[in-house]
């Protein structure tokens, strides 16, 4: 995953490696709800480094 600058929209975004998707590490899910994965995260502005992003999200195979 990697830290992405949108200078257009000015907001930072996480993206995820090819082949993977993020996944919110402090969801919780039903029983026999499927986990909300996508390929790209707007972060909010506290959130400046990869070990802050790593802290609540991880990458899954697609």
């Amino acid at each position: 995953m990697e830290i992405v600058k949108n200078e257009k929209m000015n907001v930072n975004m996480l993206i995820a490696k090819e082949g993977y998707l993020l996944k919110d590490k402090n969801e919780v899910l039903e029983e026999g709800q499927e986990p909300y994965l996508t390929d790209k995260i707007y972060l909010a502005s506290s959130i400046t480094t990869i070990e802050q992003c790593e802290e609540l999200w991880e990458e899954v195979k697609a």
